[in-house]
């Protein structure tokens, strides 16, 4: 749907994202002690303009621009540090509880992150706990469907980005560089949001 409400409306939720955005690239420039403030609330902004034009002023265009503005706030703090905060996870599932659905939601919790703790016991090092842990809060807000969604496409992105870099800069040169996970997940969660959206699943 595009955005049919009261303008000012519109706006004012798009301020209000705006403002967000700037408190958490503040407080990630704090935190991370960077030399400036992250472009996270212009991506914040976007991405909450689209959830408005798709659902409206709903619940579920809340969760998603809430769950999107952490999602970047996690992103940068992976690529920075390789590591997720556990406050994280407590805010995305928090979100999640704006449209709490029982049984999808114990479902993306338990089934969602199965695969990557399997790898993070298979091989050490490979996964770490805070990705198994996100996943399984996005499981919790997107539901089974959504955050399997979410974990092929954000999976599918990471590889793609790995083969690109490997190529650029040689086998030897790439072997010592780790791939942050979170930034990849995150586009897969807004991704199969959007293409749920799209076949009517949510």
């Amino acid at each position: 749907m595009i955005w049919t409400g009261n303008e000012t409306a519109f706006i004012a939720c798009l301020l209000l994202s705006l403002f967000a955005g700037l408190l958490i690239g503040m407080a990630l420039k704090c935190i991370l002690k960077l030399e400036s403030i992250p472009k996270t609330a212009c991506i914040g902004v976007a991405g909450t303009a689209v959830f408005l034009c798709i659902h409206g002023l709903t619940e579920v265009t809340l969760m998603c621009a809430m769950v999107f503005q952490i999602l970047l706030f996690a992103s940068a703090y992976d690529i920075k540090t390789h590591t997720v905060p556990d406050y994280v996870h407590i805010l995305i599932m928090s979100a999640g509880l704006l449209r709490f659905q029982p049984l999808p939601a114990l479902l993306g919790f338990i089934l969602v992150p199965l695969p990557f703790f399997i790898a993070a016991l298979h091989k050490e090092n490979s996964i770490g706990g805070g990705d198994v842990k996100l996943m399984a809060a996005c499981g919790f807000a997107l539901g089974a469907w959504g955050g399997i969604l979410q974990t092929i496409i954000g999976l599918s992105l990471a590889v793609l980005y790995a083969f690109i870099r490997a190529r650029a800069m040689g086998k030897r040169e790439w072997r010592k560089e780790t791939v942050p996970l979170v930034p990849f997940l995150g586009a897969g969660g807004v991704l199969s949001y959007l293409l749920t959206v799209i076949g009517g699943s949510i």
